[in-house]
């Protein structure tokens, strides 16, 4: 048997084996979010599904399809991504468009989401690999507008030095079902220190951070919305409180030093003198 091509035969069985084994080796990973959306009457909102990575050896083009199973109507979804290639190990959110045109769309609606991947280059047998299927809930509303409530007011410290810095923290949290902006106030005494201005999605929280310095001895109340702390002061260790009593005994002090050190001076003289 001629050996050139008997060698063209085997490289060709190893390629159609390499092949073989990039399908083989396909993977797709989905993690399931059970999406439930909530979408106001006349919104356009994106709603995350499911978390998407390529576990396989070959890119992959990710696509899916929308399955209504419940509803008042037939709620309008559509594709925020179109043709998503992965690469080997990478991964992506994928997500969907849901619009309520109008009043008529109130309800709640249930679906599911059908997720596939093709290779993205040609291989031996089916182009396809078996994804999966995420269930999606939405419930169309007129939704509450932007509320904010206030928890967890700390301070590092309840009792400083004159002079000293109070760090503290506030955690605000939008618990209405739209986005919007919570201006948080802080004083000290009734007087306004600091303002800050957080803007958030509808359930979302964030803990802010402040500083203050206390300048004067005794109590003092740091204060931020309903929330309140006393924190007092002392004054400085060893050190000196400059007011008008003790300009006054200084002043004493040094007449005082001055006409001693006037007296012995005259005493040293008379006596020199006597002699």
């Amino acid at each position: 048997m001629n050996g050139k091509p008997f060698m063209l035969l085997v490289s060709l069985f190893l390629v159609l084996a390499m092949l073989q084994f990039a399908h083989a080796a396909a993977g797709l990973g989905i993690s399931h979010l059970d999406t439930h959306a909530l979408v106001g009457v006349g919104d356009i909102r994106d709603v995350a599904v499911a978390q998407v990575q390529n576990m396989g050896t070959e890119p992959l083009i990710i696509v899916w399809k929308w399955k209504q199973l419940d509803g008042p109507l037939t709620l309008p979804v559509s594709s925020k991504q179109d043709n998503i290639t992965l690469e080997v190990g990478m991964s992506t959110e994928l997500l969907v468009v849901v619009s309520s045109p109008n009043e008529d769309y109130i309800g709640n609606y249930s679906g599911q989401v059908d997720i596939t991947g093709y290779y993205a280059r040609p291989v031996a047998g089916s182009p396809v690999v078996p994804g999966g299927t995420v269930n999606v809930w939405v419930v169309v509303k007129h939704l509450l507008p932007a509320s904010f409530a206030l928890s967890n007011f700390n301070v590092d410290k309840l009792k400083v030095t004159v002079g000293d810095t109070v760090r503290g923290n506030v955690t605000v949290k939008n618990v209405g079902e739209t986005a919007g902006t919570f201006s948080l106030t802080f004083t000290l005494d009734g007087a306004v220190f600091d303002s800050v201005g957080v803007t958030l999605q509808a359930g979302q929280q964030r803990t802010v951070d402040f500083t203050c310095k206390i300048d004067g001895e005794g109590k003092h109340t740091l204060a931020c919305g309903d929330y309140k702390v006393n924190v007092e002061a002392e004054p400085l260790r060893g050190g000196f409180t400059f007011n008008l009593s003790n300009v006054v005994l200084m002043a004493s002090f040094g007449f005082a030093s001055t006409a001693l050190a006037t007296v012995f001076l005259i005493h040293r003289r008379q006596k020199h003198e006597k002699k």
